[in-house]
């Protein structure tokens, strides 16, 4: 434990390794996985979203299918599983925002394809679709009701689950937007793995105006946001690069990335935050001063909902 805050403190501060932090990504799992083994008696072969919520390591577990690593690293990384959940546990996050979609629907409706489709571009930038699937164990499927709106959550008690919804047409920008809910969430979990080590938060008394939620939020709800977004603009920096002219929800990616830095620079001040640790500080700094070249100026550029989970 020692060792890997030791690390965790190093990485907030290196600014040349990447901000998704693929270094630091196995060996927080390996700690999450040794609390949910002493707690739960569950093993990365046998986690589930519906087991960790009933804290029952017998519970049933329903996967409609697997979805495999790419070959390169089908020794290291296992698939990522979408899971069903029972009908109580549903109704528990019951919103009129969107719906659990159905196991035939999943199969049937190109809601699967999807989802690969969107895996599969962050497999194209290997430390991101890595990271991300040592992450990712339990993937839920979400439909909006509406092809223009994206819902993404995740909970910090749910360490390896995410639910993303799925756009229900085949369209352009399909993949990317699946592909940016789930590295959003992913991310989530991934700063929450590094506060159970670090903590980067020492107080939720202030608050702050988050630009993505329109409203005041605790320091952690900042620092999440912009932890997540800069991740996200890094991502979308690297895989234009090999697919220029890729769509990214009615704009292209440079107008996705200029949004991104015109919300990025909204909240400046929050490098002074005295809500925030020594850790804490120096990973805000780190997010504000990232370079944000080749970003275009934003020319009606949407975003779509954020998530709703933090």
């Amino acid at each position: 434990m020692t060792d890997l805050a030791a690390r965790v403190r190093a990485a907030l501060r290196a600014a040349g390794t990447p901000l998704w932090f693929p270094h630091l990504t196995q060996p927080l799992v390996d700690h999450t996985d040794a609390r949910l083994q002493r707690d739960l008696g569950l093993t990365p072969g046998t986690y589930s979203t519906a087991r960790v919520r009933g804290a029952d390591a017998d519970a049933p577990r329903d996967l409609v299918a697997r979805l495999a690593p790419p070959k390169r690293e089908s020794d290291e990384v296992a698939a990522v599983g979408v899971e069903l959940l029972p009908a109580e546990t549903e109704r528990a996050y019951d919103d009129p925002g969107f719906r659990f979609l159905r196991p035939d629907e999943i199969r049937t409706a190109g809601a699967l394809a999807r989802a690969m489709d969107g895996l599969a571009l962050l497999d194209a930038v290997p430390s991101v679709g890595s990271t991300v699937r040592r992450l990712v164990r339990s993937l839920h499927l979400l439909d909006t009701g509406d092809d223009d709106t994206d819902v993404s959550f995740s909970e910090p008690e749910l360490p390896f689950s995410v639910f993303v919804s799925v756009p229900t047409s085949a369209r352009p920008d399909a993949a990317i937007r699946v592909a940016e809910g789930i590295l959003h969430e992913a991310m989530h979990l991934q700063l929450t793995l590094i506060e159970s080590v670090v903590p980067l938060v020492n107080s939720d008394e202030g608050r702050y105006f988050s630009p993505w939620r329109n409203e005041q939020r605790p320091a952690q709800g900042i620092l999440h946001a912009l932890y997540v977004f800069r991740v996200i603009d890094a991502f979308l920096e690297q895989v234009a690069a090999t697919r220029p002219g890729l769509p990214a929800g009615g704009d292209s990616v440079g107008g996705r990335r200029a949004l991104i830095a015109a919300q990025v620079r909204e909240v400046e001040s929050f490098r002074d935050s005295r809500d925030l640790t020594a850790e804490g500080a120096a990973l805000a700094a780190r997010l504000l001063d990232a370079s944000s070249a080749g970003a275009q100026p934003v020319r009606d550029a949407r975003l779509r909902n954020p998530s709703p989970s933090r």
